[in-house]
């Protein structure tokens, strides 16, 4: 039978396995993360709005809710 790829895991944190440098994972975002900015680089809203998310993903992925302090301080 054939499994699908988990979702969830993909997008939700897991404490026991953050978003580190030496995962694949890491390097997947890294990927899609320049491919966006490249896409958006000479929008400079755009190119804020992709990073200001992108950045509070990072966080969240490899901290957890301790994203949301970061979050209002901005």
């Amino acid at each position: 039978m054939q499994q699908g790829i988990d979702w969830s895991s993909l997008i939700l944190y897991d404490e026991h396995s953050p978003l580190i440098f030496t995962r694949f994972f890491f390097w997947g975002f890294l990927l899609v993360a320049l491919a966006g900015f490249s896409a958006v680089y000479r929008r400079p809203l755009w190119r804020s709005a992709w990073l200001f998310a992108l950045s509070l993903f990072f966080y969240y992925k490899t901290s957890g809710l301790f994203v949301g302090p970061l979050a209002l301080r901005i």
